[in-house]
């Protein structure tokens, strides 16, 4: 019975990508709360995969996947003006992915998602007020960055963004130093 459900992997996981695809076509015709359900769905499914075979020869694309899930819910909660349970998702979605790049740290795709989640998520906490987390998030991206500077267009424009956040951070730190 347990080869049986270990050979269902590929078929549940495809049908989690269904999911998501189908999420991420109704956000993109507008149709968040339609969306985030699909998403749910996904998330579901390869949360189960994720908990019951974390050996399976499937496992890192289906962490790979389950961290693109999370952010979407992330996005969509956000558009749905629930920016902490947002927060919460991109939380997930960042653990998920430094997860992955720790286990496998000759996987580059792996290693490039960190920066990116970890922008979005310095982004959200900025808009939350939370200049604190705003700050531990972006300075690990720009620490990444002077490592190993953005290979593409998006990750140089989230470069930009963490350093414009930075800056004002630093910013308003010295305009509360001096009143």
């Amino acid at each position: 019975h347990a080869t049986r459900d270990r050979n269902n992997v590929p078929v549940r996981s495809s049908l989690a990508r269904v999911h998501f695809s189908t999420g991420r076509l109704e956000q993109r015709i507008g149709l968040d709360s339609e969306a985030l359900k699909s998403c749910e769905a996904a998330r579901a499914e390869l949360l189960e995969l994720v908990k019951l075979y974390p050996e399976h020869r499937l496992a890192n694309q289906l962490r790979e996947e389950l961290a693109a899930c999370h952010e979407l819910a992330g996005e969509l909660l956000t558009d749905l003006r629930k920016p902490q349970d947002g927060l919460t998702a991109w939380r997930d979605a960042v653990t998920v992915r430094e997860e992955l790049a720790r286990d496998n740290p000759a996987v580059t795709r792996y290693q490039e998602a960190l920066p990116a989640a970890w922008t979005r998520l310095a982004l959200l906490h900025a808009a939350a007020d939370d200049r604190d987390e705003a700050t531990r998030y972006a300075r690990r991206a720009e620490q990444y960055w002077q490592a190993r500077p953005p290979a593409d267009a998006t990750g140089l424009y989230d470069q930009a963004r963490v350093q414009a956040l930075l800056t004002a951070s630093a910013s308003s730190e010295s305009d509360g130093a001096v009143s």
